[in-house]
């Protein structure tokens, strides 16, 4: 085998130089790179923490929805109910909000006495982790399509659900979040269209 030549060598010897240069990385190199790294890192801790943020947030409100009509209807399948068993279907609320604590969680179930003209009003409210609404109170904020047009007294089951949501990063930049739903739906069972409760004698569901 001829040997490697001088120029064959130099050549060797450079292109080693300049790989090894290049794996190690020069001063000014380094500190570019440092730089860059400064400049990104605000901006993919930002994303990082929105996108965190809001994906807990979406399932949270989720499950918020899904307690609202999931309560909602179990009572409004029912047309007398005792306190224990009004108890127990806003209990359903752990149930539903799973994984998240049900603690968390405000459940208002109220029933909405409709008069053909005036003013709605609260006939009976229950409420988990919450104070419920007095009987006998306005109702102003149902939607305009369901108190128009009835030319009878109606009644209507109202459930509200609210969650504070606090996320673990970002707290200072958004604060607590309030994640709320409400849901409407006329009694089902009821044959004079209405839910007795407190109920003192039983309860009767479907």
């Amino acid at each position: 085998m001829n040997p490697i030549s001088k120029t064959d060598a130099i050549r060797f010897g450079g292109a080693l130089a300049r790989a090894r240069g290049f794996l190690r990385g020069d001063a000014s190199e380094r500190g570019i790179a440092a730089t860059e790294f400064a400049l990104v890192l605000p901006v993919a801790l930002v994303l990082f923490t929105g996108v965190l943020t809001y994906g807990t947030a979406n399932d949270i409100n989720t499950k918020v929805t899904i307690t609202a009509r999931t309560v909602t209807d179990l009572v409004a399948q029912c047309s007398s109910l005792l306190p224990a068993d009004m108890t127990t279907l806003l209990g359903a609320t752990a149930q539903v909000m799973a994984p998240f604590p049900a603690a968390n969680t405000t459940v208002i179930v109220s029933q909405v006495q409709i008069p053909p003209s005036g003013t709605p009003t609260i006939s009976w409210s229950a409420a988990l982790s919450g104070s419920a609404y007095t009987a006998g109170s306005n109702v102003t904020t149902l939607p305009a399509g369901i108190v128009s047009g009835n030319t009878t007294t109606t009644y209507l089951i109202w459930g509200h659900v609210s969650y504070p949501y606090t996320p673990a990063i970002g707290y200072v930049v958004t604060g607590p979040i309030t994640l709320s739903e409400d849901f409407y739906i006329n009694p089902r069972v009821s044959p004079n269209g209405q839910i007795t409760y407190p109920s003192t004698t039983t309860t009767s569901c479907d």
